[in-house]
């Protein structure tokens, strides 16, 4: 049994048929005002961490993000040999000079890569051994391969001999003994290539002609 009138019941139907009609709006009103409050504290929010966040970056320098590290490369680096005085002189001295300077260029050729001190002792143009051994290197050291160890040492000298041509020009010869030690053809990150065999003395002939004020082998 109901204590409320007539009156009263339809007032109520009447409130429960309008709620029913209207709740789908009503709801999407308070998703969006919802929404809205959403996408302006959520910023405010954020930047309020950033402000007094204490968190720092590894590795890093003013907040920046640290660069990859490149990857370097095994290959020694060093200075050129230095060119002795004595190869500016036009007698045994200075072609006995040159021949142990192209001794340490080759060993530095072959170290680093730079063949630009062989090239400015070889007479390139007449001497095809001088040139081939030269791009050799080259071949040897591309993509920054190089070899550890495998050095020529001169053993000794012998029969050096200078002549002045009928033209003026100083032409030299000499017999080098030149050994080769144990070594090892290396990639450019230092992994095995191959193993290098260390070779016995072996005598070498050379033909020197002393241009521009300096000796170059023109022969071999």
């Amino acid at each position: 049994m109901s204590f409320l009138g007539p009156g009263v019941k339809l007032k109520a139907w009447k409130q429960r048929w309008w709620w029913r009609e209207r709740r789908p709006s009503i709801v999407a009103v308070l998703l969006l005002v919802v929404g809205i409050g959403l996408a302006v504290w959520i910023p405010l929010y954020l930047d309020g961490r950033d402000e007094n966040s204490d968190a720092r970056p590894s590795s890093t320098t003013g907040g920046e993000t640290a660069a990859p590290t490149p990857s370097v490369s095994a290959r020694p680096r060093e200075e050129p040999p230095e060119r002795p005085d004595a190869m500016t002189e036009p007698n045994a001295k200075g072609v006995e000079a040159t021949v142990r300077y192209e001794n340490e260029a080759v060993n530095y050729a072959q170290r680093t890569g730079d063949v630009e001190p062989l090239k400015r002792i070889y007479d390139l143009e007449h001497c095809a051994v001088c040139a081939s051994l030269t791009a050799q290197f080259e071949k040897l050291n591309a993509d920054g391969r190089y070899l550890e160890g495998a050095s020529y040492t001169v053993v000794s000298v012998a029969d050096i001999g200078v002549r002045r041509n009928d033209t003026g020009e100083y032409r030299g010869t000499i017999e080098a003994n030149i050994k080769r030690d144990a070594g090892r053809q290396l990639e450019a990150d230092g992994r095995l290539i191959q193993e290098i065999e260390a070779e016995p003395p072996t005598v070498f002939e050379l033909r020197l002609s002393f241009d521009d004020g300096a000796w170059r082998i023109y022969a071999t």
